[in-house]
């Protein structure tokens, strides 16, 4: 069967309900609700690791209150210590056409105007862990720019982004009053029977959502370990997997994939700062847990490279005169 194009609308548009998905989903939706009823705005952490599946969640939530022109905003902040920066930001966002213009006062008064007269109800702050510095400190200003944009602008906030979000929140005791309860879509954990039950259903509503594409069956434990080693249990990664399997079944215009295919496809879409592990090779050993675990679970987890001890030895200092 010749290859069909539309799968890949199929992959882009779908979603896997999986229990912290949904969870979170109601949560958040929940907090939007809520903005509707009281004057008392509040914030909600929406925490997890990269890949995790925070920004799919905020698509379905952006797709869900489209319908009222601008009553919802999204913004990504910034990598920086700068309070004029986050302004910058979310004015334009907001179409400000002198963005970046004025002190800082004055752009934060006419961010709020311009929330007011916009009607905005509800900001999305993504990359909200970009207020703490790569050194760990926190921007206390920026943290209290978003206490006056809750109490002043009367928006409702969802705080998106690393584990390193709850650091901000926490620095400004009146903004860290308003916060709801942090909402997490974690990494699945092999090791945990529940997560590991859910990761297999995961893999498996993969399966079944790309129907019309024939392939090996994951429908056991050993298959599905397969797939968490090659994922480290991010659902990002299982999505950027099964994008570069489609792009080779339609580069060899095919319809159905192989256990090799899958290979292939994995060791075209996930990077490795350190070992490889290739568990959709046919000579991959499932029953061994201890090379495939750590490897796994060091997908997609954060590492700063200024706190790593440098392989190259110190420079001795010269002796007095010496150029």
């Amino acid at each position: 069967m010749p290859f069909d194009i539309q799968v890949f609308e199929t992959l882009n548009q779908l979603i896997i309900p999986h229990a912290p998905f949904v969870n979170a989903r109601q949560a958040v939706l929940e907090a939007l609700d809520e903005a509707d009823h009281y004057a008392d705005k509040s914030i909600l952490p929406l925490i997890g690791p990269s890949r995790a599946g925070k920004t799919r969640l905020l698509e379905y939530i952006l797709n869900a209150y489209g319908s009222e022109p601008r009553c919802l905003i999204r913004t990504s902040l910034p990598r920086s210590e700068r309070k004029k920066a986050m302004l910058m930001k979310i004015l334009e966002a907001l179409g400000d056409p002198m963005w970046d213009c004025g002190t800082d006062d004055k752009m934060q008064i006419r961010l709020i105007g311009l929330l007011r007269d916009l009607g905005i109800k509800y900001l999305i702050a993504d990359e909200f862990q970009h207020c703490v510095s790569t050194r760990g400190a926190i921007n206390y200003a920026v943290a209290d720019l978003f206490k006056v944009l809750l109490d002043e602008a009367q928006v409702t906030i969802i705080a998106a982004g690393l584990e390193r979000t709850a650091d901000v929140l926490s620095s400004n005791e009146q903004l860290e009053g308003r916060c709801l309860p942090a909402v997490h879509l974690p990494r699945f954990d092999w090791n945990d029977p529940e997560s590991r039950a859910e990761f297999m259903g995961v893999v498996g509503a993969f399966g079944s959502g790309l129907g019309s594409i024939k392939m090996p069956a994951f429908d056991d434990e050993d298959a599905c370990f397969r797939w968490w080693v090659a994922s480290g249990g991010l659902i990002g990664y299982v999505h950027k997997i099964f994008r570069k399997l489609l792009t080779h079944l339609q580069r060899n215009n095919k319809m159905k994939a192989t256990l090799n295919d899958f290979h292939e496809a994995h060791a075209a879409a996930v990077y490795y700062r350190g070992p490889r592990v290739f568990p959709f090779d046919s000579k991959f050993d499932l029953k061994d847990k201890v090379t495939g675990l750590p490897i796994a679970a060091r997908i997609g987890e954060r590492r700063d490279i200024d706190a790593e001890p440098s392989d190259k030895p110190r420079r001795k200092a010269g002796k007095t005169g010496e150029a």
